[in-house]
Order: C-alpha cells, then sequence, then structure tokens
C-alpha cells in the first residue's frame, strides 16, 4: 500500500535553519565577480544604454521586444549611481533574498535537510553567475519567492487587515516580478497550485492584482510601439526545424545542469521514485506546475540555458528532503564540479548559435571558469568601473 503524502507541518518541524552563516557564506562565494564588469549576457549592455537614457531624459525605447521595463529603469538608475558594482552587488542581494525566501517556505513546509537543498540551489554555477551579474533572473525569482513567503507566513490570517495586507503586498511584488521579466506571469499562474496550502482567497487577490500591476509595467513599451500591442512580438527566432529546435530544447536542458549531475538526477530519480512521496504534496505540485511552464516557454525559445532557473529553487529542497544523504552529497558534488569542467558530447557549428553538431566528446572549462575569463575580456572593451559604457 502506498504511503500518503505527509501534510505540511509548523515551522518549527522542519528545525532552525542557519541563515546567516548560509547565505554569508553564499555572498562571499559570489562577491568576487561583482568586481569584474557587468557581466558577459549582452542584453545587459542594451538594457544599460535604454536605462541611462530613459534616467537622463530622453524617452523610453523598449531594449528589445517585449520591453522589460522594471529591470530597464532600475539597472539604468544603479548604473549611474555607481557602475557595475553597485549593479552586481544589488544583484547579490536579490539572490539571497530569494535563497532566504526559498528556505522560510520549505520550512513552513515541514520539509527536511533545507540547509542541503538551499546548497544544491546556491551553488549551481548558473545560480551563482546570475547572482554577481546585471541580469535579471534572480530580481524577480526574487520578488515572486518573497510573495509566497509573505502569504506562507500569514497562511492562517483572516483575509481583512494584516491578511489582506498581506495580499496585497504579495500582488505588488508579483507585480513587479512580471514588470522585471515577463515570464514571472507563469510562475504566478503555477503558484496556484499552492491554493490548499496558503488559501484560495488571499492567493487569488495576490495573483489578481499581481496581473494588473504587472500590465501597468508594461505601460512604457506599449506606448512606444504606438499604443499598440506590437511591442509583443518576439524578433530575430532563427529559423530552427522541428529537429533542431527538439535537440537543442533537449541538450540545453542537459547542460542547465551539466552531464554529470544530470547523470546523477537520472538514476536517483529510478533508484528513489517512491521516495518523492514523501515530499508534502504542494510543494510537489508547484514544482510540476513551475517545471510545466518554464520548460514550454523553453521549447518556444531554446535560447540561454537561465531560462530554466525557475524550476531549480523548487527542484533542490525537494531532492535533499527525498533522496538519501549520500546521493544528496553526489549530487551536489557533481554541480560543484561544473564551475570547472565540463564533459561535452557535441561539437555545434557555430557556439551559441548552433544549427547542427557532430559528436566530439571533450572536456572543457565549466560554466564559472568560462565567465571568468569572458568576463575578464569584455573589461579590455568596457572600463568597468565607468558607469557610462564605451564600445
Amino acid at each position: 500500500m502506498s504511503q500518503p503524502h505527509p501534510q505540511p507541518t509548523a515551522t518549527t518541524a522542519a528545525g532552525r535553519v542557519p541563515f546567516l552563516p548560509l547565505l554569508g557564506g553564499l555572498g562571499l562565494l559570489y562577491l568576487p565577480a561583482c568586481w569584474q564588469g557587468y557581466g558577459t549576457d549582452n542584453d545587459i549592455y542594451l538594457v544599460l544604454r535604454v536605462g541611462q537614457a530613459w534616467w537622463q531624459g530622453q524617452g523610453y525605447a523598449p531594449s528589445r521586444n517585449q520591453g522589460f521595463p522594471a529591470f530597464e529603469g532600475a539597472l539604468g538608475g544603479l548604473s549611474l549611481l555607481g557602475g557595475p558594482v553597485l549593479c552586481n552587488l544589488v544583484t547579490l542581494g536579490m539572490g539571497l533574498l530569494a535563497l532566504w525566501a526559498l528556505g522560510k517556505l520549505a520550512q513552513r513546509m515541514g520539509l527536511r535537510h533545507i540547509v542541503w537543498g538551499l546548497l544544491l540551489v546556491g551553488l549551481h554555477p548558473l545560480y551563482m553567475r546570475a547572482a554577481n551579474s546585471s541580469v535579471d533572473y534572480l530580481w524577480a525569482l526574487a520578488c515572486y519567492l518573497l510573495a509566497l513567503e509573505r502569504l506562507s507566513a500569514h497562511r492562517h490570517a483572516p483575509l481583512r487587515g494584516a491578511g489582506l495586507a498581506t495580499a496585497l503586498l504579495a500582488g505588488l511584488l508579483l507585480g513587479t516580478g512580471v514588470g522585471l521579466r515577463n515570464g514571472t506571469a507563469v510562475l504566478a499562474l503555477a503558484a496556484l497550485a499552492l491554493g490548499p496550502w496558503l488559501g484560495w482567497a488571499r492567493l487569488l487577490v495576490a495573483v489578481g492584482l499581481g496581473g494588473l500591476v504587472g500590465m501597468a509595467w508594461y505601460w512604457p513599451p506599449f506606448a512606444a510601439a504606438g499604443h499598440s500591442l506590437a511591442f509583443l512580438e518576439v524578433h530575430n527566432v532563427p529559423a530552427w526545424s522541428a529537429m533542431q529546435r527538439l535537440v537543442r530544447f533537449l541538450y540545453r536542458n542537459v547542460y542547465f545542469w551539466g552531464l554529470a549531475a544530470t547523470a546523477v538526477l537520472g538514476v536517483g530519480k529510478l533508484l528513489f521514485a517512491r521516495r518523492f512521496l514523501q515530499v508534502p504534496a504542494p510543494w510537489l505540485a508547484w514544482l510540476a506546475a513551475v517545471a510545466l511552464g518554464a520548460e514550454a516557454l523553453f521549447a518556444w525559445l531554446p535560447f540561454e540555458p537561465e531560462y530554466l532557473l525557475p524550476i531549480l529553487p523548487l527542484a533542490g529542497p525537494v531532492v535533499a528532503h527525498a533522496w538519501p544523504h549520500r546521493w544528496t552529497m553526489a549530487l551536489l558534488a557533481a554541480i560543484v564540479s561544473y564551475h570547472f569542467v565540463s564533459l561535452n558530447l557535441i561539437e555545434p557549428d557555430r557556439p551559441n548559435a548552433a544549427t547542427s553538431g557532430r559528436v566530439r566528446p571533450q572536456f572543457g572549462p565549466g560554466i564559472t571558469l568560462q565567465d571568468w575569463h569572458q568576463r575578464q575580456q569584455r573589461d579590455s572593451l568596457w572600463h568597468h568601473k565607468e558607469p557610462q559604457i564605451f564600445e
């Protein structure tokens, strides 16, 4: 007879989580690269130009469709105040805030081994790169997770007074997350899977208000497009065949984790499938909804592996909760190794713009080593202490 899903328990059930030393240690790991320029994502420099021009009174024009107005404005202002160091430090703070909110959610739902779950997330090289570069991924994720953390903190309160105020605050955070990164709208809908745990009334208020606030954030790109929905069009999508799109989707899913971690995950899922029944049902439903939404978007636009980052914070605590400790350590070791070395099975015809490739197994530098090298190269093109951008 299968075991029933355990019900989420009180905060104390998961034990005390040492957030300060954990987040402090991760912050120290993220910190050095904050002095290595804005980062290696080309979109950063488009955002900076738009944001700086907006603050300097030159009007608004989206950095690219569909516009990211909240992030463009915030990053442009920060860059004028303190250059890349300030931009990166704020992003680092967002990454740590997201981990704190995630830990509190896991704690309140009664997950076990939360520290190890947070380490699976925080030590992932793509999470680390997103936390010390001027990119929007963790800004939006922090708003999303903090909104749900606030709802969970008052989930037993009636929808009036403090309970209503919390729902409204959560709605503002969700809407701001959408303004920072429009894919957060999919995550907000996925949060409805938590309705039985958080309470339907407050969650629907938060998601509904989040939708209104999110739409309000997109008034500038709407106006810049002549008050039309043309700003929603997606440009510069390669004419991939169905097979090319599928291969790219699968390949980048594997290399989101790295080949070693993907192998550990695959074997672990087979060996410990029944152990996932020990995970609280609301968390599993939330993970399934977020994974479905994120993967659907990625199947449509299989560009950067970071598009899959929303899955990571939900998956890490599940593994730590359900798997035997030695297997969790094996996965963590595989994730950490991906900072330094990567085994690539296929050599693309054009790096980052492949339309074909050939099977050619070879070792290469891991994510963090690649990022460090590329940031040093960019340093010769952009003077990273100067808030303006020079080419």
